[in-house]
C-alpha cells in the first residue's frame, strides 16, 4: 500500500501566523439549527460558512434559533448595524454560500496595486474545492467507508491547506480533517511502519490546535496499536494536563460522554504510568 505524503510546506504553514484584516464586519449572521433546518442541511451550511468565511466576518457567524420556516431551510438570519433583520431561505450549496460570504467582507485597506483589494475578498477556488472533498471524506467516514474517506480527506487537505492558511480564516475544520484522516488510516493500515502517516497527520492537527483533546486521544490509540507504552503514556498525560472544560467557574464537562471517556482514559493513564516507572 502506498502511504500518502504531506508536503513539508504544510508543517511550515501550520506553525506560521496567518494574515488577517484590521476591518471587521458589522453584520451578524445566524444559521437556524432547529431540527427541521438541520434536516434541511443547516449544520452543513453553518460548518461551511465558518470554514470559508474571511477572518473579518468569521466570528460574526453563529448558530441561531428557529424561525418557524421548516421546509425552507437552511435559514440564515442576518442583522446589520442598525439591527435590521433579513431572513434568507434555502441557503446551501456553493452557488449561494460563496457569493454570500464574499458580499459580507468589508473593504480591506491595502497598499497593493489597484484591483488586489477585490481579489483579497475572494474565497480561493482551491479552498472551496478542498473543503468539499473534506466534507465528502467525513461523510464516508461516518458510513465506515474508510478507504474512500482516506482518499477524499487526503486530497481535500492537500488542496485546501495552503490557501486556507493564506486566507487566514477558521482552521477548526482542518484540525477535524487531519484527525479524521488519521482515524481512517487506523482502519485500513496493516503494517506497523504505516502508522507513522497517521501520527504525522495528528501532529499537524495539534500544531494547528495544541488544545484539541480528541487529537491526543487518537494519538494515544495509535501508540497503543503500535504497543508503544511510553508514546501512549505521553499522549494521555499531555491530554490530562490541558485546561479542562469548565475549570474554576463552571461544572466540568456537562457532556456525559466526554466525562466517561476521560474517566476511562484516566484509569488507562494510571496503568501506563506504573508500567513506564518500572
Amino acid at each position: 500500500m502506498v502511504i500518502p505524503f504531506f508536503p513539508s510546506s504544510i508543517f511550515l504553514l501550520a506553525a506560521a501566523s496567518s494574515k488577517s484584516s484590521s476591518s471587521s464586519s458589522s453584520i451578524e449572521v445566524e444559521v437556524c439549527l432547529s431540527p427541521g433546518c438541520v434536516a434541511d442541511g443547516g449544520q452543513n451550511t453553518l460548518s461551511k460558512l465558518k470554514a470559508l468565511a474571511h477572518p473579518s466576518v468569521c466570528d460574526s457567524i453563529k448558530p441561531g434559533k428557529c424561525q418557524s420556516l421548516c421546509g425552507k431551510g437552511p435559514i440564515l438570519i442576518q442583522n446589520d448595524e442598525k439591527n435590521k433583520q433579513q431572513i434568507l431561505k434555502f441557503m446551501k450549496g456553493d452557488e449561494k454560500l460563496v457569493p454570500y460570504l464574499e458580499s459580507l467582507v468589508p473593504s480591506l485597506d491595502t497598499t497593493e496595486e489597484e484591483g488586489d483589494d477585490d481579489d483579497a475578498n475572494r474565497i480561493p477556488e482551491d479552498l472551496i474545492t478542498g473543503y468539499n472533498l473534506v466534507e465528502d471524506g467525513l461523510n464516508f467516514f461516518s458510513k465506515k467507508s474508510y478507504e474512500e474517506a482516506c482518499e477524499n480527506l487526503k486530497t481535500g487537505i492537500e488542496k485546501a491547506f495552503v490557501p486556507a492558511k493564506e486566507y487566514g480564516g477558521n482552521m477548526e475544520w482542518m484540525v477535524h480533517a487531519h484527525r479524521t484522516y488519521a482515524e481512517s488510516l487506523l482502519e485500513i493500515l496493516t503494517q506497523d511502519e504505516e502508522y507513522d502517516e497517521a501520527i504525522k497527520s495528528i501532529e499537524i492537527a495539534l500544531s494547528l490546535d495544541p488544545t484539541d483533546e480528541l487529537s491526543y486521544v487518537v494519538l494515544a490509540q495509535i501508540y497503543q496499536i503500535k504497543k508503544d507504552d511510553y508514546g501512549e503514556y505521553k499522549a494521555l498525560k499531555t491530554m490530562f494536563e490541558l485546561p479542562e472544560v469548565g475549570d474554576a467557574s463552571s461544572p466540568p464537562h456537562p457532556n456525559r460522554d466526554i466525562a466517561n471517556r476521560r474517566r476511562t482514559l484516566g484509569f488507562r493513564l494510571q496503568k501506563l504510568q506504573r508500567e513506564v516507572e518500572k
